[in-house]
């Protein structure tokens, strides 16, 4: 027994001095000699330190056990709490993270203060980062309050990744700013800036955005590719479009909506040219189209300009700016096409208003006015106030004629009541009316013009208007008083409203007052331009008035005027007064006068006339007679030639040139058509016939005359006949002669052809008969006491026999 104790006492000894030795060992890091040293040694610090010589060696499965089997001996607290944390890293170095996490928990949990705490929350941070980011955020949370842990900027790092993960932006960009003000490590800080800077682009804080790349690309210039992009859209969305203009070189592959933000930066800066190419080398899109439409319109390229919006998405804004275009190219059926597929795609459109009026417009244009009109009448019911359907109204009035015109001058009177132009729709209202002759409406509305705008330019004309619509309507003294009332509103148009008072009472043949009216104008307005007229009107009222001394005096006046018409008449009508007093050689003079100075006047044909007309009077025939052929050579007047030749044959007669006259007055013949005019100068070629002996000739034309001559008028042609006859055959005579007593018993030929019938039968020897006819002659015809006288001769023979 005492050899045993001894042998132990040895051995423990011996084992006492080998666990030291495997300490200084392990301490030394000589972990392989330790362990060797140290295997068969038994206890709880023996086993601890084989545990750690293991873990030292990476033998972290034997460690683990080594590790369980020390926890489940008692040790000292210090190693305790050492062997806590060692059992789970020895898990987690194993790669049975979820099982070390359990034991870094429960050891966290023990040992809260214990320096290996801040290494194990942190492994637990890690571990939950991509399964619990809650639990990982709590963990790293718990070590930022531990002021001794060496690796804070990561943490903030990997905090603000986790709260990426939740989806709280705000809080993540909190521990990235922890990371750019507190830490050194590049492969931190670069993330951190990347993500801070298109955090703050996304939040459209761009002025930040640029001054923290702008602090970005001072510490890593080599880096400044990667914010390439976001400076690009931040310069864009700050609208500083050449700084903008000028990064977009840098950006290796620009994304679509770079692309386009450059092609808008070049439009913005008024670089159209270039951007249209821009606009091109971007993917298209409709907005492409849109830019490329609004670079091409400020180039003037009106048809490029319509196309590209037409490849855009048809909108309402779109189809406005292309009906716009079409309308500067002049394309009116495309900017109406345009109009007309905006409001049928649009009908709720907020600018539905203006398309209709701008549609309305562009088909008046076009003259397609039936559309047009349909167009006002929808705005009529949906926009009764717009100024469109106001223009519809006033440009479809104007192209409208006489009462066409009325329904829509109407409608802007009555619809808008202060538009501008309503002087003057008003004043053409009642012109139309007038120009129809519906004198009541034009009188209602002149009248309503004078009350509502008595201070317009337009006054004037339409106080002349009433003036001579009561003329028209037979009120001559209302409308003598309203041309009065004119010079009080215009001096200018005084003389004319003078003048035309003056010829209402010339037209009433109330000579006296025009004559006042004339003499006044010619007085008070010298140089007016109707003083010519009211000249000439002054010689008319004298002539009227039979002062021929006077007519003349005024009408010679007005040759003193530059109206060369007027002169040409006023010596006319000179030459009528001078012809009234029998001044016929100064009548002469004036006719003479026209027919030098005014030979293709159409008066002068008539001076002409009177030219001969007063030398016939003179006694001049032949002078007459030639002046009348004259006329008649170079006269194209029809009725002025007819009266030529009458006058011709006239003069000749007065000349005793029976065979000239007769001709003349067959040539008349052929060309009048004149009834009555025919029959009396066929009875006058009968009685020259008859009265230059001709009795059978004239005996002809009598008989011809009873072709077509009145009945009333025969009796003369039946008398002359049968004095034709009286020479050689009395019994013909008698018949005639007893046709004018049959017919015509109270004609002037009656009495005469009575007694030669009386006469005719005396000679034949039948006296009874002819006493009987002289009774008879006594008893009707007292009145014819030198034939009564002859009869009772006749008759006293009768009585001796």
């Amino acid at each position: 027994m005492k050899k045993i104790i001894l042998f132990l006492s040895i051995w423990g000894l011996c084992f006492a001095t080998g666990i030291e030795t495997g300490e200084r060992l392990y301490k030394s890091g000589l972990f392989q000699s330790a362990l060797d040293l140290l295997k068969d040694a038994h206890g709880p610090y023996p086993t601890y330190l084989r545990a750690e010589c293991l873990f030292q060696l990476k033998e972290y499965r034997k460690a683990y056990r080594e590790f369980l089997l020390a926890d489940q001996m008692r040790q000292e607290n210090q190693m305790q709490v050492l062997i806590s944390f060692r059992i789970p890293e020895s898990l987690w170095l194993l790669g049975e993270k979820k099982k070390a996490i359990s034991e870094y928990e429960n050891a966290v949990r023990a040992y809260p203060e214990c320096p290996q705490a801040t290494d194990a929350l942190y492994r637990i941070g890690l571990y939950y980062v991509e399964i619990a980011p809650l639990a990982a955020i709590d963990a790293f949370n718990k070590l930022l309050k531990k002021p001794d842990f060496q690796n804070i900027d990561n943490i903030h790092y990997l905090l603000g990744l986790l709260f990426e993960k939740i989806g709280d932006k705000e809080a993540q960009a909190k521990h990235f700013k922890e990371v750019l003000d507190g830490s050194k490590r590049q492969d931190l800080r670069i993330p951190a800036f990347l993500w801070t800077i298109d955090w703050l682009y996304n939040k459209g804080e761009f002025e930040e955005t640029l001054i923290l790349a702008d602090r970005f690309g001072k510490e890593y210039l080599e880096e400044i590719d990667k914010i390439n992009p976001i400076l690009f859209s931040s310069l864009y969305k700050l609208k500083r479009y050449d700084e903008t203009i000028a990064l977009f070189s840098g950006i290796e592959e620009p994304s679509e909506e770079q692309s386009f933000a450059y092609a808008e930066a070049l439009y913005e800066t008024g670089r159209y040219a270039e951007a249209i190419e821009a606009y091109k080398n971007a993917p298209p899109s409709s907005s492409v189209y849109c830019g490329l439409g609004f670079s091409y319109l400020n180039l003037g390229s009106l048809t490029e300009a319509f196309n590209s919006f037409a490849q855009s998405d048809v909108t309402g804004d779109t189809l406005y700016l292309m009906a716009d275009i079409a309308e500067r190219m002049g394309e009116k059926m495309a900017e109406i096409e345009c109009y007309k597929a905006q409001l049928k795609l649009y009908p709720e459109s907020k600018t539905r208003e203006e398309i209709l009026g701008r549609l309305g417009l562009s088909l008046i244009d076009e003259e397609r006015i039936q559309e047009a009109e349909n167009i006002c009448l929808e705005m009529e019911k949906d926009y009764p106030t717009s100024s469109y359907r106001l223009q519809l109204l006033y440009r479809l009035g104007n192209m409208k004629e006489g009462e066409e015109a009325l329904p829509y001058l109407s409608k802007i009177l009555a619809d808008f009541p202060i538009f501008a132009e309503n002087p003057k729709i008003l004043y053409r209202t009642s012109e139309i009316n007038y120009g129809l002759k519906r004198y009541d409406e034009a009188e209602r509305s002149f009248t309503q013009f004078f009350e509502r705008f008595p201070s317009s330019e337009l006054t004037t004309d339409v106080l002349f208007h009433l003036a001579s619509i009561y003329e028209k309507k037979g009120d001559i003294k209302k409308a003598k008083r309203t041309y009065e009332l004119i010079p009080s509103y215009s001096q200018q148009q005084a003389p004319k409203a003078l003048f035309y008072s003056a010829n209402l009472s010339f037209s009433e043949k109330e000579y006296k007052p025009a004559l006042d009216n004339y003499t006044k104008i010619i007085k008070d307005y010298p140089n007016d331009e109707v003083v010519p007229q009211a000249t000439y009107q002054v010689g008319w009222c004298y002539y009227k008035m039979d002062d021929w001394r006077r007519a003349e005096r005024y009408f010679k006046k007005v040759l003193e005027y530059q109206d060369e018409q007027l002169k040409t008449l006023a010596l006319y009508w000179a030459g009528w007064a001078c012809f009234m007093e029998e001044d016929f050689k100064e009548a002469e003079d004036l006719y003479s006068k026209i027919l030098i100075l005014c030979p293709k006047d159409p008066i002068s044909s008539e001076a002409r006339f009177r030219l001969a007309i007063v030398l016939y009077n003179q006694g001049r025939y032949k002078d007459a007679q030639a002046v009348y052929q004259k006329a008649l050579e170079e006269t194209t007047d029809p009725e002025l030639k007819i009266e030529a030749i009458h006058q011709v044959a006239d003069c000749l007669l007065k000349q005793n040139k029976a065979a000239g006259a007769i001709s003349y007055y067959k040539l008349w013949l052929e060309k009048i058509e004149v009834p009555e005019k025919r029959w009396e100068i066929q009875l006058k070629i009968a009685e020259i016939y008859y009265n230059s002996g001709e009795k059978e000739l004239a005996r002809e034309e009598y008989e011809r005359f009873l072709e077509f001559g009145p009945m009333e008028k025969r009796d003369s042609a039946y008398y002359w006949i049968a004095k034709s006859y009286l020479g050689n055959q009395p019994k013909e005579a008698f018949k005639y002669f007893k046709k004018v007593i049959d017919f015509y018993p109270q004609s002037d030929w009656a009495p005469d052809s009575l007694f030669k019938m009386g006469v005719i039968l005396d000679e034949d020897g039948d006296t009874k008969e002819a006493k009987i006819i002289f009774e008879r002659f006594i008893k009707e015809y007292k009145e014819r006491q030198d034939l009564v006288i002859e009869a009772k001769r006749y008759l006293k023979g009768y009585g001796k026999n």
